[in-house]
């Protein structure tokens, strides 16, 4: 264990430090590329354009993941399930290259839709599927709806300054305990991903914290959806690694619910709310659960401390519900998490998005006389000073 532990912490310390410095470079060199115009102030809260090449440095830590696995495989000498590491692999690609081109060309949906779906079918086909029904054919069919809502979960909440990256971080610090406080420990090129994952997202920080200098862009939600996705299947939902031998049915559903709490409520909320209203669920809009957080008064900077706290909260109850094995924590923590969704969810039932428009359109023409005003006053005195 102890080897393993520093390889993983050298492959931490090399992805963490590529990637501040490929951002670095990325931000540097690149004004115009991966910068979405078209429509950007229906498809992001914030309405400058900034480069989308967060996703470049995700997909780069995860080839370095890739060469790391190989290189300790072969030193070694075990066994490489190459199924499952080239399925991850080509998964993985196809769904960043998807999202970068719709970076660069703004894609059709319906290509997006049967990219993701093949996406989903190569991870099945791989291995990675969930094993929660006596039916193959339902276990499938869940894991395509898994992937593909995943896929647009994470992208839907790349709305705001550092949100997806915290909640992705959430997920992957969650998985990442439960694997390695298992008794088998697993040398699997997932736990290698995750790991690069971890590091590249803790860099990004830097770029996307309010206020950012980069999004991640399609190509890095895209990217992260896949494996999050997996990382769910693998380790929350089949529950493979867990402390005890016996395997608690409800344990698998609550890690999910637990970890993935920011992407589900929100994907929920939004969803749930444009559909009473008519609307299609998957075009951007400024009805996001952190929109709402913004519109009750918090500060772009504020709503991500806000998420920052969720995030936490989903790493802290994930480690507790998994190495205590009590009924009184899993309740326990059950219940802050739900009280959290609620509290998302309602939020966006009893605030008017409107009253802070209005207020904000108050507050600007207030501004707007003020300077006039002022300009008026001015224009007077030199009036005054060339008659006298």
């Amino acid at each position: 264990m102890e080897i393993e532990s520093l390889l993983l912490v050298a492959l931490f310390l090399v992805c963490f430090i590529s990637s501040v410095v490929l951002n670095r470079v990325l931000l540097k060199f690149s004004s115009n590329l991966g910068v979405r115009n078209n429509d950007i102030s229906i498809l992001r809260w914030n309405q400058n354009s900034k480069p989308a090449l967060g996703g470049i440095a995700f997909f780069t830590s995860f080839i370095c993941a890739l060469v790391f696995y190989f290189a300790t495989m072969s030193v070694w000498d075990l066994q490489i399930d190459e199924k499952q590491v080239f399925g991850l692999l080509l998964a993985c690609s196809m769904g960043f290259f998807m999202g970068f081109a719709d970076d660069a060309y703004n894609t059709k949906p319906l290509l997006k839709f049967l990219v993701q779906f093949l996406t989903a079918c190569v991870l099945i086909f791989s291995g990675y599927s969930v094993e929660i029904f006596s039916s193959s054919a339902l276990n499938y069919l869940f894991t395509c709806l898994w992937v593909v809502g995943m896929m647009n979960s994470i992208n839907m909440l790349d709305n705001m300054d550092a949100i997806s990256t915290l909640a992705s971080l959430a997920v992957f610090v969650s998985v990442f305990v439960i694997a390695f406080s298992s008794i088998e420990f697993e040398r699997s090129f997932l736990l290698f991903s995750i790991v690069s994952s971890i590091a590249s997202l803790a860099a990004f920080l830097f770029y996307n914290w309010n206020p950012s200098k980069m999004f991640m862009g399609d190509a890095g939600s895209q990217f992260l959806g896949v494996l999050l996705s997996v990382a769910g299947i693998h380790y929350l939902f089949n529950a493979q690694f867990f402390a005890t031998d016996a395997i608690i049915i409800h344990k698998p559903f609550l890690l999910i619910f637990l970890a993935f709490l920011m992407p589900l409520t929100d994907t929920f909320t939004v969803s749930v709310n444009r559909i009473l209203k008519g609307q299609s669920p998957f075009v951007g809009g400024r009805d996001h659960t952190t929109h709402f957080l913004s519109y009750y008064g918090f500060s772009d900077a504020g709503v991500a401390k806000f998420v920052l706290a969720i995030a936490v909260f989903s790493v802290v109850a994930v480690t507790a519900v998994f190495s205590l094995n009590s009924w009184f924590v899993d309740a326990l923590f059950f219940a802050g998490g739900c009280m959290l969704f609620s509290a998302l969810f309602l939020l966006t039932k009893v605030i008017d998005p409107m009253k802070k428009e209005i207020k904000e359109a108050s507050v600007a023409v207030s501004q707007k006389n003020a300077n006039l005003k002022q300009s008026t006053s001015q224009i007077s005195s030199v009036d005054k000073e060339l008659v006298s």
